[in-house]
């Protein structure tokens, strides 16, 4: 879907006025894309560590930035989404012992160090999956800014994402992961890869996601104006699930083979009815999103700066 299509459509959604989207023409603007321009831009981000086209519009104008500019908090009588006429229903629970699954690779496995979660790739029953473990105590309904160092707050989060993203069929459309369910996974010291959680006072909660062969996380050498295109639109979608991802960085999108775009890591998610996932948060999140691509990623691209090099990486 074009730029100008998705704002279109935040419009009938939210039932405001978006402005037509102002890249038009040629991807990028042709007076950025000169080898003496590029090459200017290229010594100049080494020498100073900032890409100078990331102060003027190569990819035109960011088509949410204005919406509701007017308002720096949201006004409940206007920014509150309608109530659900359907129930949404919880995350399958699954039966699945440690010992039926096989450990692929580590992934991650930041369990001592931040006392959160692991991320493994496992087999089970002959397919390849994701395992997102988060350690069983905790308190998902925390406030403190050190919430996000809490494995309950972070297991309650992604579960309740992945009940709205499976109820209004984002995970089928392609654009988030798969969510098989969900289950408590007792550990043992037969379990050497699940060793991280044996001190845990209660066992520790898995949920078993779709795993995507020959997905590379999305960063300057891969994206295009395509790629940027299918992310946004993929963000929407999630948005229609009434889900505001909270966490967009380029490691928590993946592009496949085929070029289609996924984006995972829903462990920071906020999920209706929660206030802030309201119609001026979501179309923020948007805005963010556009300015991750088209404003930083895609300029640094295009002036050939590496990941190590670029201004997000």
């Amino acid at each position: 879907m074009s730029l100008h299509k998705l704002a279109l459509a935040y419009r009938r959604e939210y039932s405001i006025y978006v402005p037509p989207c102002l890249c038009k023409g040629p991807f990028p603007d042709l007076k950025y894309t000169t080898r003496r321009v590029i090459e200017e831009a290229h010594a100049i981000s080494l020498r100073k560590r900032i890409n100078p086209l990331l102060d003027v519009p190569v990819y035109g104008e960011n088509p949410f930035s204005s919406i509701w500019s007017e308002y720096s908090e949201p006004d409940p009588s206007i920014h509150s989404l309608p109530p659900l006429t359907d129930l949404v229903p919880p995350l399958p629970r699954l039966e699945i012992a440690a010992e039926e699954l096989t450990c692929l690779e580590v992934i991650r496995d930041d369990h001592e160090e931040a006392h959160v979660s692991s991320v493994f790739k496992v087999r089970y029953q002959g397919v390849s999956y994701i395992l997102k473990v988060y350690r069983g105590s905790g308190d998902p309904d925390r406030t403190d800014r050190f919430r996000f160092d809490d494995g309950q707050y972070r297991y309650h989060h992604e579960k309740r994402a992945y009940e709205h993203l499976l109820h209004f069929g984002v995970c089928a459309k392609g654009f988030v992961p798969n969510c098989y369910g969900c289950f408590i996974l007792p550990v043992s010291e037969d379990i050497p890869w699940l060793h991280s959680f044996l001190s845990d006072p209660e066992p520790p909660n898995a949920i078993l996601l779709q795993y995507f062969e020959g997905a590379s996380k999305l960063d300057v050498t891969n994206i295009t104006v395509a790629i940027a295109d299918q992310a946004l639109y993929a963000m929407s979608h999630i948005h229609d699930a009434r889900v505001l991802h909270c966490d967009a960085y380029p490691r928590n999108h993946l592009v496949l083979p085929d070029g289609r775009v996924v984006i995972i890591d829903f462990d920071g998610a906020l999920t209706w009815p929660h206030p802030d996932v309201n119609r001026l948060d979501l179309v923020s999140e948007m805005s963010c999103c556009w300015d991750l691509y088209y404003t930083i990623m895609l300029p640094d691209r295009l002036i050939g700066l590496t990941p190590k090099q670029a201004s997000l990486y």
